[in-house]
């Protein structure tokens, strides 16, 4: 009851997908839509992806032809005589990759049972690996700038001077190490603020994203993201303020929230993380692990939400209450049943995970289980065949992502298992 937990992607089914849920009920999001119904600015910008440059040779038989007809077939290309009756034709081509769709033409059920074909990740790796991006841009700005004089050794001249940057001169570049209003207000850790410019570039960078054959079943962050993208914009607040004034308050949830250090939970009863010796230099404590969740100020439909065991037991036990918690409905029980059930798609549920034999969940839980797994060593499952609601809460990352005790030793499914085997007994 005491002890918060960086909860990572069971803020999929404990946040998002609980909106959600409350979102399809009400009428204000439907399964079938796809994104563009409920985003303004859906226009692509494919300014800044690099041109593919394409050469096309070909040989051209003219023998027999007048020197009209060969006139045609040469055209702009560029021409090389082999012989009296041979020309090789060169052709260059400059285009530009767009793809054929894009995040806009997908359906938010495709989201919801991942697979939706949308690029995995929250384009974040040049914030991320700050260092080594500041000095790309550099280097890509003065070769752009004097390229008259281009030549391999005034390139290397200009990658000399660059070495000699300081990784506190790029940290200055993409973020600040204080807030600064309408400038630098996203708060990714301590003493580090994501600069607005970037905040801006990282949305179109997102509606850049390429989209794939959704044949394909593939589990992915972003695809949690435009979920919550999708509820903020249609309830104009926040996915926070939303679970919380729906949900979290009247349940009596008073141990979970996003950004809990906001919302004066004190440092010490807030588990600690790992310890970013690369990106954040910081034990994250109290601030989410999850990198993508902390590119969006630590808010966000795949991680950042934290709790505690006793607290998500009771959002357990009202969805296995078919809706109902202290004598009030929060859902309706044909709702729950619609996204707990396995869907068509595959194996999934919308949102929710199910068990299975490969998954952190006891061998001898029923297939009608469904729940989710967490990143930082966190399980939550919910059995409405035998009534039980399981949460097992761990810093498994704790100091560093290499600790794999817990998960080396099974123990997240070991006792889950131990449950089953004292109903037996």
């Amino acid at each position: 009851r005491t002890d918060l937990y960086d909860l990572a992607s069971l803020t999929k089914i404990c946040a998002t997908t609980l909106a959600m849920m409350k979102m399809v009920e009400t009428g204000k999001i439907k399964l079938d839509d796809k994104l563009e119904e409920y985003f303004k600015n859906t226009e692509i910008d494919y300014g800044n992806i690099k041109p593919d440059t394409l050469v096309f040779i070909d040989t051209v038989s003219i023998a027999g032809k007048s020197l009209f007809e060969i006139k045609e077939i040469v055209q702009d290309k560029d021409t090389v005589h082999l012989n009296e009756t041979l020309l090789q034709l060169t052709d260059t081509v400059f285009t530009r990759t767009t793809p054929l769709s894009n995040i806009f033409q997908v359906p938010v059920r495709a989201l919801l049972v991942h697979q939706s074909g949308i690029c995995p990740s929250l384009p974040i790796l040049k914030y991320m690996f700050y260092f080594d991006s500041y000095k790309e841009y550099l280097t890509g700005q003065k070769i752009h700038k004097d390229s008259i004089l281009l030549d391999t050794l005034f390139i290397d001249s200009i990658k000399v001077s660059i070495d000699n940057i300081s990784r506190d001169e790029a940290f200055e570049f993409y973020f600040s190490k204080k807030w600064i209003k309408d400038s630098a207000e996203v708060k990714i850790a301590e003493n580090m603020y994501l600069k607005k410019r970037w905040q801006d570039s990282l949305y179109e960078d997102v509606k850049r994203l390429g989209t794939f054959n959704r044949d394909v079943y593939q589990y992915t962050d972003m695809n949690m993201i435009l979920v919550q993208a999708v509820i903020d914009t249609v309830n104009k607040k926040t996915l926070d303020v939303f679970v919380k004034e729906e949900f979290y308050k009247d349940l009596g949830m008073i141990n979970t929230s996003f950004i809990p250090l906001e919302y004066n939970i004190a440092r010490n009863r807030i588990t600690p993380t790992e310890s970013d010796n690369y990106w954040r230099k910081q034990l994250l404590d109290g601030y989410v692990h999850d990198p993508s969740a902390a590119m969006l100020g630590g808010i966000s439909g795949n991680a950042g939400l934290f709790s505690c065991a006793s607290d998500l037991g009771i959002l357990g036990q009202m969805w296995l209450n078919g809706g109902i918690y202290g004598g009030k409905r929060y859902l309706n029980q044909n709702t729950i049943k619609m996204f707990a059930a396995t869907q068509p798609e595959n194996h999934r549920g919308l949102g929710f995970d199910k068990a299975t034999i490969k998954n952190l969940n006891a061998p001898s839980a029923p297939a009608t289980t469904y729940g989710h797994t967490g990143f930082t060593g966190c399980v939550m499952w919910i059995d409405p065949e035998n009534e039980i609601v399981f949460v097992f809460l761990s810093n498994r990352l704790h100091p560093d992502v290499k600790n794999w005790r817990i998960l080396g030793q099974n123990v997240l499914r070991n006792v889950h298992q131990i449950v089953y085997d004292a109903i037996i007994e």
